[in-house]
C-alpha cells in the first residue's frame, strides 16, 4: 500500500524566506514521522505472532474458540498464498467458504503449516477471515505430542496473526472434558460434541458488517512451545466433498430403555440400549429424502423417531445436517455410528435390520454427538472427524413438534489421490476384493497412513509401510511416505529407537525393534523407488543413530539377541544363553541392514557401508549357525 503526501506550495515571492523555512523544516518533520510511523507498522505486520484467547488458560480440554480478522485489500496481492497452523486443530473460512478443516498431525515443538490458496476467494475491499479453533487439551493422543499451549497461526503477505484479531469462545458448543474411552480402555483423541443451536451467534460473522466490538483482543503468545515461523507441510490439504447416504436402513419409532441424559458419554449408550420399532411408512419417506424430497418427522412429547441410512461403504470426514425448519427449540437429534455389521473378534451384531446400531462396539464408550434445534431452517456440520458405514439418527421430542430434514451426510475428507491404472482379472470375487482393498486404502490414507480412521487414527509405523507401497504403486503418492519418515525421525529418542506411532505422546516409547526397523524400510522404498538421496541425506544422522541402537544388542557370535520385539521371543533349539533371539525378526534386521548399506554407499559413506556390511555377513552366519536345524 503506497501513502503519498501532497504539500500545496507557493512561489518565492509570495513567501518569505524565513517561513519557507520553517515550512521545509515541518514538512521533513512530518515526512520524517510518516515514514518511522509506516516502518513501525511494516514492522508490526512484518512477522506473524502465535495467538490465544486467554493466556490465564493455555490448554484448556474441549474447548471451541472464534477468531476473527477483517482486512481492506486495495488491490489483490500478487502471492496470496497462506500459510496456516494450530495447536490442537482448527478449520479456516476465507469470505465464507471453508478452505481447511483441519491440520496434519504434528510433534508441538516442530509444527508445520498448511498452505492454503486463498486467491479464489479474496477480493479487492473487506474480506473477513475467521477460524473456529478446537482444543484438545493435554490429553493422551494419537495424532500430536501433547498441548502445552493452544496456539493460532496464520502468515501471508496480506494477513498475519497479532494482536488485532478479535476472539470469543463459540457459545453453541458444550465445554465438557469427557474424552471417548476406547473398547479396551484407552483414552483416544475423540470427545462427543453437543452443538446447541439456540447459542448461536444470530448474524452472519462471514459478514464484514459483524459487529464483534464486545469481542476479546487475541493475545499473543510469548515463548510458546511452537517455531516461531514454521516450515510447510509437505502435503496437500485434504479432499473434501459431501457424501449422501446410498440408502435408508430402517426408521421408526424407539422405545428407550432409560431417560434421556446431558451426561455426553450417555447418548451412545441411550442408542446402544434402545429398542428399535421399524415402521414401512417412516422408511418409505426416509428413502424419499435420499431423492432429493424434504423428510418430515413429527413427534409427540416424549416420543423418539430414529432413521437409519447405510452408505454402502465406510465414510470418513465429517456428518452434517441441514434442517428446512423445526417447529420446537428443544428437539435433541443424536448421531450414532456403525462400522461394520458383526465383529469378527466376538461375533456380535453392531448392526441389525430393524436400523438397530451399536456405535460403542467398534470405538468405545461415548461415540455419538447430539444437535439441538433452534426454531427455522438451520444447518450444522460437525467439527470432529467421525467414520461409519451406517449412520443413525435418534431424534426426541421434550415436546410435541416437527423437524424437516432437506440433506444430511458426511463431508469426506481424505487425502487427494487419483487410481493411477485398473484391474481387472475376470473373477468377480477377485475383482470385489481388490475393490474393497483399494477403498481400505484410500480411506485409511488422511494427512498420513493411519489405522482405524475415526478412531485412534494413529500413524501404527508398521501396518503404514505397505500401506506406503500400495499408495505409491496404485495413486503415484510419495509425499505421505516423506511425511512419515520425517514424523517418525523426529519422534526418535536419545537411545535411537522410534515411537511405534509417532506423532504421540501415548506411553509407548520405544517401538518393538521388528516396528522401529520399518522406518528403515521406508527410507530405502523412497531411494529404491526414486533414485533419490535427499531424504537420506537430510536424515542420515538418525539412520546412523538407530543402527548404533540396535546392533548393540549383537552378541560377540553375531546372535541379535532382545526380546523388546512384537513378534515371537524364543525361536531355535540351540539357543541357552539368557536372552533369546528371534528367528521371525533376526531376518527382517538383516535384510534392512543390507539396504542401509546400499544407502551408505549412494551417499557416498563407503566406511560405514563396509562396517554395516561386515555386521549383516556376521549375523547372517550366526543366524545359520543357531536358528537353522534339521526338520523333524
Amino acid at each position: 500500500m503506497s501513502h503519498t503526501m501532497r504539500i500545496p506550495t507557493k512561489t518565492a515571492s509570495a513567501v518569505s524566506r524565513p517561513s519557507a523555512v520553517v515550512l521545509c523544516k515541518s514538512a521533513a518533520a512530518l515526512l520524517l514521522c510518516l515514514a518511522a510511523n509506516l516502518t513501525h507498522a511494516a514492522e508490526q505486520v512484518e512477522k506473524a505472532a502465535w495467538i490465544w484467547s486467554d493466556l490465564s488458560d493455555p490448554a484448556p480440554r474441549n474447548r471451541f474458540t472464534y477468531f476473527r480478522k477483517v482486512v481492506d485489500l486495495a488491490r489483490l496481492p500478487d502471492d496470496a498464498m497462506l500459510h496456516f497452523a494450530a495447536d490442537s486443530n482448527a478449520r479456516l473460512w476465507i469470505n465464507g467458504r471453508i478452505v481447511r478443516r483441519k491440520v496434519s498431525r504434528y510433534h508441538e515443538d516442530k509444527i508445520r503449516t498448511e498452505v492454503v490458496n486463498p486467491g479464489p476467494y479474496l477480493h479487492v475491499g473487506a474480506n473477513v477471515v475467521v477460524v473456529l479453533h478446537h482444543n484438545w487439551g493435554n490429553i493422551i493422543t494419537f495424532q500430536r505430542t501433547g498441548n502445552k499451549h493452544a496456539g493460532l497461526y496464520l502468515d501471508s503477505s496480506w494477513i498475519k496473526t497479532d494482536a488485532t484479531w478479535r476472539c470469543l469462545r463459540a457459545p453453541e458448543f458444550a465445554e465438557h472434558d469427557k474424552q471417548i474411552v476406547g473398547v479396551i480402555g484407552d483414552k483416544r483423541i475423540r470427545y462427543p460434541q453437543i452443538i446447541d443451536a439456540r447459542r448461536m451467534l444470530t448474524d452472519d460473522i462471514h459478514d464484514p458488517h459483524f459487529d464483534d466490538s464486545a469481542w476479546n483482543a487475541a493475545s499473543v503468545v510469548p515463548d510458546g512451545p511452537w517455531p516461531d515461523k514454521p516450515t510447510d507441510v509437505e502435503t496437500p490439504g485434504q479432499r473434501e466433498y459431501p457424501v449422501r447416504p446410498a440408502s435408508a436402513l430402517a426408521a421408526g419409532n424407539v422405545n428407550l430403555a432409560e431417560p434421556l441424559s446431558d451426561d455426553p458419554l450417555l447418548m451412545a449408550r441411550a442408542i446402544r440400549l434402545a429398542e428399535c420399532v421399524p415402521s414401512d411408512v417412516m422408511q418409505d419417506s426416509a428413502a424419499q429424502l435420499l431423492t432429493g424430497k424434504p423428510l418430515v418427522i413429527k413427534g409427540r412429547a416424549g416420543q423418539t423417531r430414529y432413521i437409519t441410512f447405510d452408505f454402502h461403504r465406510p465414510t470418513h470426514g465429517y456428518p452434517f445436517l441441514h434442517l428446512g425448519g423445526a417447529t420446537s427449540e428443544t428437539v435433541m437429534i443424536d448421531f450414532g455410528y456403525a462400522e461394520i455389521h458383526r465383529s469378527l473378534y466376538s461375533g456380535r451384531q453392531q448392526v441389525k435390520e430393524d436400523g438397530w446400531l451399536n456405535p460403542e462396539g467398534v470405538v468405545g464408550p461415548g461415540y455419538a454427538d447430539r444437535y439441538i434445534t433452534r426454531s427455522g431452517a438451520q444447518a450444522t456440520e460437525l467439527p470432529d472427524e467421525r467414520t461409519a458405514r451406517w449412520l443413525t439418527l435418534h431424534i426426541h421430542f421434550p415436546e410435541d413438534g416437527q423437524v424437516t430434514i432437506q440433506d444430511l451426510g458426511i463431508v469426506k475428507s481424505q487425502y487427494p489421490v487419483d487410481l493411477k491404472g485398473g484391474f481387472s482379472c475376470g473373477d468377480r470375487r477377485i475383482d470385489q476384493i481388490v475393490r474393497l482393498c483399494l477403498i481400505h486404502a484410500e480411506v485409511t490414507m488422511s494427512d498420513s497412513y493411519i489405522d482405524t480412521p475415526g478412531r485412534e487414527d494413529g500413524q501404527w509405523i508398521e501396518d503404514a509401510l505397505l500401506r506406503g507401497l500400495l499408495a505409491a504403486r496404485w495413486f503415484g503418492d510419495t509425499k505421505l511416505r516423506e511425511f512419515l519418515i520425517r514424523t517418525h525421525a523426529e519422534g526418535q529418542g536419545p537411545d535411537g529407537n522410534l515411537h511405534p506411532f509417532a506423532p504421540s505422546n501415548y506411553p509407548a516409547y520405544p517401538a518393538g525393534y521388528d516396528w522401529s526397523v520399518q522406518w528403515v524400510a521406508f527410507l530405502y522404498d523412497d531411494y529404491y523407488w526414486t533414485g533419490r538421496t535427499e531424504l537420506i541425506c537430510h536424515y542420515w544422522e538418525n539412520l546412523c543413530r538407530y543402527w548404533k541402537a540396535v546392533l548393540s544388542l549383537v552378541d560377540d557370535e553375531g546372535l541379535w539377541r532382545t526380546n523388546h520385539i512384537f513378534a515371537d521371543i524364543r525361536v531355535g533349539i540351540k539357543l541357552r544363553q539368557k536372552h533369546q533371539s528371534s528367528g521371525i525378526v533376526t531376518p527382517w534386521i538383516v535384510e534392512r541392514l543390507r539396504w542401509s548399506v546400499e544407502m551408505a554407499r549412494a551417499v557416498g559413506d563407503n566406511d560405514q557401508a563396509r562396517k554395516w556390511q561386515e555386521m549383516a555377513d556376521k549375523m547372517t552366519r550366526a543366524f545359520r549357525k543357531y536358528h537353522i536345524g534339521p526338520a523333524k
